[in-house]
């Protein structure tokens, strides 16, 4: 509904008319607003590409680490590079678990401060499963149009586990040392208190952006890159309730009113159940991107294409072009412009 007024708020300050049309677009969280725009306001917009739209809300997202486990071993050196990952945890969640180790283990990750409770050990999982997360979220996509300085792949971490010098622990370390170097800190804040007071922070400065994504995954749709499931190598100190803690705790919203919500998100939006009465809407989606396992896959309909670009990660069609681009993509790219120039030609 606040994009139906942005437009008639738009349309009227720059004097536009009934000819002039509109299509959507949106990646990610924005990729699934712009899916369920047309679906819900169909005289809003002519079409909507809604690339790497998780159109399913959903609480325990453990999805998203079998696809990061999946899409790892893609690498040259993918199931050594799987197998180095699951015995580097191994040995970590066994010494996390003995609290006489936990000053040895602030230093080896060079804590800010050292680990004094089971939920600064989530804490730090979190943070060392996040670097393999987030690379292979975004492998390879064209990020130097954003100005970004860590070109790390799924290459360059496999390579990084996969090193015969050292042990798979020493190369999750390394790993971890990396991402601090890159990033220009001195050292990781595993403090699980910390980070609930920072959430609780409401200054704009301080709270744009990662305060309100939480608000929404509380209270919308869940989305929780859990270690639930048994396919994949990170362990298990990622359990569903380390992420619904930050909701009660942040937002004081209890387990029970955060599955409500996700099933009324589901049952308003339809999740993947997209009626087949719908048109115009194109779902691309990269077989590498963890996000398509709650995304449109399979096209539901001539109108409702899903275009599944294997090898590409999140939102990669939505980049600029690049020379390094696999044909896949190039060939993406050309479909949904050819689905935008129809929804353009036939509207009416």
């Amino acid at each position: 509904q606040d994009i139906v007024s942005l437009k008639a708020h738009i349309t009227q300050q720059y004097g536009l008319t009934e000819e002039n049309k509109w299509v959507a677009f949106g990646g990610s969280y924005a990729g699934a607003l712009a899916a369920w725009l047309r679906l819900k306001h169909p005289d809003t917009v002519v079409g909507s590409v809604a690339t790497s739209a998780p159109v399913l809300a959903k609480v325990d997202f453990r999805e998203y680490l079998e696809v990061v486990n999946a899409s790892l071993a893609t690498s040259e050196k993918g199931v050594a590079c799987v197998n180095n990952i699951d015995n580097a945890t191994k040995t970590l969640d066994s010494l996390l678990r003995d609290k006489n180790q936990w000053q040895y283990l602030s230093a080896l990750f060079h804590l800010k401060r050292p680990l004094m409770t089971m939920e600064d050990v989530h804490q730090l999982a979190q943070l060392l499963t996040s670097n393999f997360m987030d690379v292979v979220q975004y492998n390879k996509v064209n990020a130097e149009s954003e100005g970004s300085n860590v070109d790390a792949t799924i290459d360059t971490l496999c390579d990084m586990m996969c090193d015969k010098q050292r042990s798979p622990l020493e190369s999750y370390v390394a790993v971890s040392d990396y991402f601090m170097q890159e990033e220009h800190i001195p050292y990781w804040d595993a403090s699980f208190a910390d980070e609930i007071a920072y959430l609780k922070r409401t200054e704009w400065a301080v709270a744009i952006g990662v305060r309100q994504w939480w608000y929404q995954i509380c209270t919308e749709f869940g989305y929780f890159p859990t270690t639930d499931s048994p396919n994949q190598p990170f362990g298990d100190l990622l359990p569903l309730g380390f992420f619904t803690d930050v909701c009660s705790l942040v937002f004081n919203i209890s387990t029970d009113a955060l599955n409500k919500s996700i099933a009324q998100t589901n049952a308003y939006y339809r999740g993947k159940n997209i009626p087949k009465s719908a048109t115009n809407i194109v779902f691309p989606n990269g077989s590498i991107d963890p996000w398509h396992a709650l995304g449109i896959t399979h096209s539901i309909s001539a109108a409702l294409p899903a275009v599944y670009i294997n090898g590409t990660a999140h939102c990669a069609n939505m980049y600029p072009p690049s020379p390094e681009d696999p044909q896949s993509l190039v060939d993406a790219r050309i479909k949904i412009t050819g689905l935008i120039g129809t929804w353009l030609e036939t509207a009416t």
